[in-house]
């Protein structure tokens, strides 16, 4: 379960390999990849690698409950988290080295390299 101490972040602050809890604090996978917009600052849900061998899930933004420094905690069970839609990447962006002259953290597109 959540530990009522932890400091809650923005979705922009979540990072891959991050641990992800069910509604009963069940551990059920980790965050592959964070969903959204950073230009428009739209949030659209975590990629989730459940198991070995099987396809990541995507977890929408209406079933996360919060993210803190620790974790990522949805308002879903395990099951269905096990049977959220498959997890097709569309449009990343992550945190990377961005600028043309000046190179600064920032995110950045993942899909060009």
């Amino acid at each position: 379960m959540a530990d009522d101490e932890e400091i809650e972040i923005s979705w922009r602050a979540v990072r891959s390999g991050m641990p992800v809890h069910a509604a009963d604090g069940t551990a059920v996978g980790r965050v592959i990849h964070v969903l959204g917009d950073p230009e428009e600052d739209i949030f659209d849900g975590v990629g989730v690698h459940v198991r070995e061998r099987e396809p990541y899930r995507m977890v929408s933004w209406r079933q996360v409950e919060r993210m803190t420094e620790r974790a990522v905690y949805l308002r879903i069970s395990v099951v269905e988290v096990e049977q959220a839609p498959l997890y097709q990447e569309e449009h990343v962006y992550q945190l990377g080295i961005t600028g043309f002259f000046r190179h600064h953290l920032g995110w950045r597109d993942a899909n060009r390299r």
